[in-house]
């Protein structure tokens, strides 16, 4: 064996591992670009949580607020209705915040949106929890007259943000879980 052979091995040797390197690099490069998606996706699950628990505290203010208000008609049937307009103003209408509600609300939307685009179980909900919750305020202000009214409301409110959330939950687990089947297949 001579040096020209010598250098040929080693000139083969390097090729070869510059190409397993390239594959190596091409193949790291592919799970780089999809633990990106994951979190893109878990910053949007996470992101719709927040603002869907905000959303729903302050839906839970603004019922308690109109609740009470409604209470206090109602207690106060006999008497004037300017005094009761004027203590309704004055006590009520500090606790009501159209525009935070409003806003509140937008976010979840504009949130819910982000999320459909790259869920597709995210799609299937998106539509209807936003009515879901429209529909229970509207069946529970007008039955201030109930004294247990607020805490069914509390209740039911509370089991649609819960079920929500879960379903949320369940998507952030199962995209941990994809994602770390996709990250071991290369080294498997």
């Amino acid at each position: 064996m001579n040096v020209t052979d010598l250098v040929n091995y080693f000139t083969i040797a390097g090729a070869l591992s510059t190409i397993v390197a390239t594959m190596i690099a091409f193949v790291a490069f592919i799970n780089w670009r999809k633990q990106q998606a994951y979190s893109l996706q878990l910053s949007l699950l996470l992101d719709l949580e927040d603002k869907f628990t905000i959303y729903i505290a302050k839906n839970m203010e603004d019922f308690n607020a109109f609740w009470q208000a409604y209470k206090c008609i109602r207690d106060n049937k006999g008497q004037d209705k300017k005094a009761i307009d004027d203590a309704i103003k004055k006590h009520f209408s500090e606790r009501l915040d159209k525009e935070k509600t409003a806003k509140a609300q937008f976010e979840v939307q504009v949130a819910l949106l982000r999320a459909a685009r790259m869920i597709d179980e995210i799609k299937c909900s998106h539509a209807t929890i936003i009515t879901e919750i429209e529909v229970l305020q509207k069946e529970y202000i007008y039955q201030s007259e109930n004294e247990g009214s607020l805490k069914q409301y509390v209740e039911e409110i509370t089991d649609v943000k819960d079920n929500f959330i879960d379903v949320l939950t369940r998507e952030r687990n199962k995209l941990g879980k994809i994602s770390l089947q996709k990250a071991l297949c290369f080294w498997i």
